[in-house]
């Protein structure tokens, strides 16, 4: 499996890209995606563009955080080497996590790791409809998070 990472036009620079794209890796490991063959888009949009992306998908209004496509089903057409397939497309708004790490105290980096994280565990069956269910994805973050932070620093991506 491989992490493709793209920035929409705009965006502010990411630092340390070959190190980001290392924990994405381990990530997707840790989520347990490491046996997929193809490549996970990771897409950092605007806020604008999570806006749009937000209210054709989910019709929730305003913009959103992550958002998870599994592609593993699409009809497109595919390579004959399956590991240059996308087979999954995860976008995600840096200017959330530094809004939402700004109003409650962290690290906007690791608040973008999260919510690639999330919507790689939404990828691996996870999901967040019922309380239940919530719990167990905020127990599978933590241990991924928690992984990735003994090996990593999360620190200074965006």
């Amino acid at each position: 499996m491989k992490i493709s990472l793209a920035k929409e036009a705009g965006q502010p620079a990411l630092r340390r890209r070959r190190q980001l794209l290392t924990v994405l890796k381990a990530a997707a490991e840790l989520a347990g995606l490491g046996h997929e063959r193809g490549i996970i888009e990771v897409c950092l949009l605007s806020k604008k563009r999570m806006t749009e992306l937000n209210e054709s998908f989910l019709n929730h209004q305003g913009p959103t955080d992550v958002l998870a496509f599994d592609l593993r089903q699409d009809e497109r057409p595919k390579s004959d080497d399956d590991s240059e397939n996308v087979i999954a497309e995860i976008d995600v708004c840096p200017a959330v996590a530094v809004d939402y790490a700004n109003a409650h105290g962290g690290c906007p980096s690791r608040e973008l790791v999260l919510y690639i994280v999330h919507g790689m565990l939404h990828l691996a069956g996870e999901d967040d409809l019922t309380p239940s269910a919530r719990r167990a994805m905020r127990a599978a973050e933590k241990r991924v998070m928690d992984a990735l932070s003994q090996r990593f620093d999360l620190e200074r991506f965006i």
